[in-house]
């Protein structure tokens, strides 16, 4: 009804029927975004078109033949509107006055009534953060659109101060970090993994392992091992990932902070090496506007940030060997001690298709997205090993930590198993660290990935920096659970845990929009 009252007052079709396609292609990304990630897409995120660039793949296979459905009225209005409807406008305004008039009353009245009953309901007023999609079936699409406008406006000057506040607990501002003796110090080189989940690593399919590389490092004696690492990305998905892991911050409540905030002040884990002398760069597949990833490495600090290094992307699926081959010939012309981001880029959705000719092609799975994500495993599996073997090869591996990770969940473990409910177990990634001068006595228990960031700290000997990030280091404490995005938890049953966990969603939030740490002494 919302959408069909400009259909009252716009009286040429030159106008209206632009219109009600734009309708119809905002419903269909709804749907579209739905399908690939399990919730709505922000308003906010409608502004990066740039972020469509090697997404077609993505989208096609988000098609479905039911979408015609909600096409289909708009193509049966245009027939009827082209060949029924009488053109001439006589006493236009009489027929458009009483519908237009009953239209907006009963719109109005339903929105007043929706509002007024989720204000009388504590736990729904964070609906449209936590679950949006069971926000909208509760409370209607106008609720959400108002939800999100309130998330973009400014903060008040209470919530400005509120901000500070927070950020001074954090912050040691004494705790500023100096200079020390760099000619010991380790490299770091952290891989960041699209879409890999934990449950391919130590798996076999009719005997065949799909991750014979990563399985092999997973025995090594320095090797640090976590298997059960809860996703905690939301709307920005991989650059929320780069933000966990960088920062310590959780995602923003609506919207993606590369999105929205790219140009704020971070404390960081580059900032903090960079006290201790370190050279630092980021290496990505894609072009540096993507999720923008240009100004968001400038803001966490890094030195340099290497992009396009999976161009040409055709096929995008097999970008991730064009990284790792061009990384290692710009790493090993980097200064000691360095870290290294790399961002792979072929596990991204579709999975559709073989990226080539693979074992795992004729063999049985439950599903036909489950064998394919599991060839793209081994295909990135084996170009990181091969990535490996070459920091043998020229001298770096011995003095090199190397942090692999999977940035979000996507082919989740019961899409593996056929069943339709994701539990968040199924969402778990793997933590890989090689080279850890730390050991952990106990490897098996939950952990966020806002804990990667202090446990970061740690292994590189710079806990003594000024952030510490709102997770906890696992080297340190180890809670055994963390919270996702929609406020469920998971390896805690501390009522009172699991209300300090949740609260770091609201607290991040805060630090991020106010840009809470440029206005403290910590610069």
């Amino acid at each position: 009804m919302l959408f069909s009252l400009p259909v009252f007052l716009i009286k040429k079709r030159k106008f209206l029927f632009p219109y009600l396609l734009l309708v119809v292609l905002y419903l269909l990304s709804i749907i579209w975004y739905y399908r690939n990630y399990g919730t709505l897409m922000p308003l906010a995120s409608y502004l990066m078109i740039y972020n469509l660039n090697g997404l077609g793949g993505s989208i096609i296979d988000s098609i479905n033949v039911k979408d015609i459905l909600l096409i289909l009225p708009t193509a049966v209005y245009f027939i009827v509107y082209h060949f029924y409807i009488c053109p001439r406008r006589t006493s236009i305004r009489i027929y458009v006055a009483l519908p237009l008039a009953l239209s907006l009353s009963f719109i109005i009245g339903m929105t007043v009534f929706s509002y007024k009953k989720m204000s009388q309901t504590e736990g729904d007023k964070n609906r449209f953060r936590q679950t949006p999609v069971r926000g909208i079936k509760q409370y209607g699409i106008i609720q959400y659109w108002i939800s999100q406008v309130k998330a973009y406006n400014p903060l008040s000057s209470d919530e400005i101060q509120l901000a500070t506040s927070i950020a001074n607990k954090y912050v040691a501002v004494s705790a500023r970090g100096h200079i020390t003796e760099t000619s010991s110090r380790q490299n770091l080189i952290i891989i960041l993994v699209e879409s890999l989940c934990d449950w391919p690593l130590n798996r076999q399919i009719e005997g065949e392992d799909i991750t014979p590389c990563l399985n092999a490092l997973l025995r090594d004696s320095c090797c640090v091992y976590l298997p059960k690492v809860l996703p905690q990305v939301k709307d920005g998905r991989s650059s929320d990932a780069q933000l966990l892991i960088n920062t310590g911050l959780l995602p923003i409540n609506t919207g993606a902070v590369s999105a929205l905030y790219s140009t704020n002040y971070f404390l960081s884990l580059p900032k903090a090496l960079k006290l201790q002398g370190y050279y630092t760069a980021s290496f990505i597949c894609d072009a540096k506007d993507f999720w923008s990833q240009g100004t968001m490495s400038e803001s966490f600090g890094f030195d340099k940030l290497y992009d396009n290094l999976g161009v040409p992307l055709n096929p995008v699926k097999r970008s991730d060997e064009l990284l790792f081959e061009r990384s290692i010939q710009i790493i090993q012309e980097l200064p000691e001690p360095f870290y290294a981001q790399l961002v792979t880029l072929s596990m991204h959705k579709p999975y559709t298709e073989p990226v080539e000719v693979s074992c795992f092609q004729n063999m049985a799975f439950r599903t036909e997205e489950a064998k394919y994500y599991s060839i793209l495993a081994h295909y990135t599996d084996r170009h990181i090993g091969n990535f490996i073997n070459q920091l043998k090869q020229c001298g770096l591996y011995k003095n090199t930590m190397i942090v692999i990770v999977g940035d979000h969940d996507d082919c989740t473990f019961n899409k593996f198993e056929g069943r339709n409910e994701c539990l968040l177990s199924d969402r778990f990634v793997p933590l890989i660290v090689l080279n850890a001068n730390k050991k952990l006595l106990v490897n098996n228990f939950v952990i966020g990935q806002v804990d990667i960031y202090p446990s970061l700290l740690d292994l590189m000997h710079v806990d003594d920096y000024c952030w510490k990030g709102l997770g906890t280091s696992f080297f340190k404490q180890q809670i055994g659970g963390a919270v996702y995005h929609n406020g469920d938890c998971i390896g805690q049953d501390n009522d009172s845990i699991i209300s300090s966990l949740s609260e770091k969603w609201n607290e991040s939030d805060l630090l991020i929009r106010a840009n809470a740490f440029a206005k403290i002494d910590v610069q």
